[in-house]
């Protein structure tokens, strides 16, 4: 559910979270318009193997933003990463729900499923 909501204006971003000119080319070239779309965008920082930490990053990700207009792929990356921990803990798609002893016990989870 935390994916689904919109990247820009968001509820959970605390202020200054937005740039206008740093979030226009995430914006207009790398179609973000959703939370997970800012992730999909960031997996490419733990893919170590293939991208590099430069602006002309070999990596395929990378290589396929430059082709459709981004000057600068991994600052991009960067910028994503920073608007998405910048959100509130209940937002941020990284963080673990809090514990409020709503939630279901393994046995009434296998009551429920036996119930069906």
């Amino acid at each position: 559910l935390k994916e689904q909501l919109p990247t820009w204006q968001h509820i959970g971003a605390p202020p200054k979270t937005y740039h206008k000119n740093k979030n226009l080319c995430l914006q207009q070239t790398h179609n973000a318009k959703l939370v997970k779309d800012l992730r999909d965008i960031m997996r490419r920082l733990t893919n170590q193997d293939a991208h590099q930490q430069q602006d002309l990053c070999p990596c395929n990700d990378c290589t396929n933003d430059r082709l459709k207009g981004c000057k600068n792929p991994h600052k991009c990356t960067t910028i994503g990463e920073k608007i998405l921990h910048n959100l509130l803990p209940k937002y941020n798609p990284y963080s673990a729900p809090r514990r409020d002893d709503l939630t279901l016990t393994h046995r009434r989870l296998e009551k429920n499923a036996q119930a069906k």
